[in-house]
């Protein structure tokens, strides 16, 4: 058991746009308040690399890391942060090729 920002069996990826919002919303209340987005490193494992990679990509944070990450159906980088994918070549719970879904969305996009 670990935490969840939405339910993932099966996945509901309207909560998963909702969670994304809810952490946008941090993190431009911390750029207003206490620490400058262009110096924050955005970090996630699995679920919340998801999140980092969907949220990191949305602001002009400083960096953006994915360990073993995925993205969402709907995801659109629009933002040119620096990437850091990680990702083990025996995970079983998210397949590697979903980091190389990530990096090939990236170079396509050119970000």
């Amino acid at each position: 058991m670990g935490r969840q920002w939405y339910s993932l069996f099966p996945p509901d990826w309207n909560e998963a746009e909702i969670a994304v919002d809810k952490l946008l919303d941090t993190l431009n209340a911390f750029d207003k308040t206490k620490i400058s987005l262009k110096k924050t490193v955005l970090l996630g494992f699995s679920q919340g690399g998801a999140m980092a990679i969907d949220a990191g990509l949305s602001l002009d944070l400083g960096l953006v890391i994915s360990c073993s990450g995925y993205s969402h159906p709907k995801w659109d980088p629009i933002k040119n942060n620096p990437v850091l994918l990680s990702h083990g070549l025996q995970d079983d719970v998210v397949p590697v090729n979903a980091s190389r879904e990530i990096l090939k969305r990236l170079e396509k996009k050119q970000i």
